[in-house]
């Protein structure tokens, strides 16, 4: 949510603001910033409250691996273009965290500031500072070093709300913000409750678990459905962008073709599963194919298929429990 607690007083002739939000994440060392926006706030008023979500889907698939930074800039919109602004903010990052971070926390790097804002050069205003948290995976750190939350394995996780005030050019904004990580899982059959979903040779499979390698082919992270976010779809930990779906019955593991690359499209849709109440038991979770409706995840002769579960017994196949991460074992 963005709070206007009072409008700039230069705008560039305009009667009014047109802010919008920034969000990104950076590692450690530099390497690959994710990031995304809101869309621009318009005719933002004193007084005004106005809510919105930064949903850019790099951004939610992102997973802390060690040290990591998550950074919120306000801008009001003049005569540029906000993704424009966004590819030269998360340049800014990644040219800070390469270059001065080291070992040091980011609440400890205040020179990153100039960096950042120069990005933007006269395209559009920055209203105050950049304002970031710690992220590590043992909990999310202020700017003053303090542990805001941790990490837990639920099925939704779990994530700071965060307020931040934003000043500049006389005038005064407020973000808050609700970070939901995404949640890691393995996937227990019901009816085998000593056997695991896993990929092996790119085929879904339910196995007992008993290596490293199998944890990390036990493992998946649930995201935003590819093909519908209401949804879900299964993306590997030790194979990333590569995801769970249908193949001409059976449940295997195919990489996504990035961008609109033919097949892109069918594949989202294949990847993609409703989360409804076990077949076989309310209090566990079946997955019905978005692509395929009245189609579901089940086991048969130890490999996964997507196929219909109109008897009781297909049904116990096709229910499961998500549980903590195998990998984090």
């Amino acid at each position: 949510k963005l709070i206007c607690f009072s409008e700039m007083t230069w705008d560039r002739g305009s009667l009014s603001d047109e802010p919008y939000v920034l969000a990104g994440i950076v590692p450690q060392g530099g390497g690959a910033a994710v990031g995304g926006r809101t869309d621009v706030y318009g005719d933002v008023d004193d007084g005004d409250q106005r809510p919105a979500g930064v949903a850019d889907q790099e951004l939610a698939r992102y997973r802390v691996e060690g040290r990591s930074y998550f950074v919120v800039q306000v801008m009001e919109n003049d005569e540029s273009n906000p993704d424009g602004v966004l590819r030269a903010y998360l340049r800014a990052l990644r040219t800070v965290a390469a270059f001065e971070m080291g070992e040091v926390g980011w609440y400890e790097a205040i020179p990153l500031y100039g960096w950042i804002l120069s990005a933007f050069l006269n395209e559009d205003d920055a209203i105050g500072n950049p304002q970031s948290l710690t992220m590590t995976a043992d909990g999310w750190y202020d700017s003053q070093g303090r542990l805001q939350s941790w990490y837990w394995n639920t099925e939704y996780g779990v994530g700071p709300i965060i307020n931040w005030d934003f000043e500049g050019d006389g005038g005064r904004y407020g973000t808050m913000f609700r970070l939901a990580p995404i949640p890691i899982h393995s996937i227990k059959s019901f009816n085998y409750p000593d056997r695991w979903v896993r990929h092996r040779n790119y085929r879904a499979e339910l196995t007992s678990i008993e290596s490293e390698l199998d944890r990390g082919d036990a493992t998946f992270r649930l995201v935003p459905g590819l093909a519908n976010d209401e949804h879900v779809s299964f993306e590997s930990v030790n194979r990333p962008g590569h995801f769970l779906m249908e193949d001409r019955g059976r449940l295997a593991l195919r990489e996504l073709p990035a961008g609109y690359l033919p097949g892109a499209d069918i594949r989202r849709r294949l990847a993609t599963f409703k989360r409804v109440p076990g077949l076989a038991d309310g209090s566990w979770v079946s997955f019905e194919s978005y692509y395929y409706p009245g189609r579901y995840i089940r086991h048969r002769d130890f490999q996964l298929y997507v196929e219909p579960c109109g008897g009781e017994a297909s049904q116990r196949d096709a229910t499961f429990l998500l549980t903590g991460p195998w990998d984090r074992h």
